[in-house]
């Protein structure tokens, strides 16, 4: 039977802070990362180089 009243050990908790340290500079990176990359917009985001075909000017609602 144990005498101490931790639960851990020392060294279970030391590889308990270097885990919460990771994972929050893993999310600190993945936040960084998306602020400055901006959301994923796919071909809508990119310029296109493509004219609309003849005679199509702008999108209109079928009547």
């Amino acid at each position: 039977m144990r005498n101490s009243n931790n639960v851990f050990s020392a060294g279970e908790r030391k590889v308990a802070v270097y885990a919460l340290i990771g994972a929050l500079a893993l999310a600190a990176g993945g936040v960084a990362m998306d602020r400055f990359a901006g959301p994923s917009l796919g071909i809508y985001g990119q310029e296109f180089s493509m004219t609309a075909p003849g005679g199509v000017l702008e999108a209109q609602p079928v009547s």
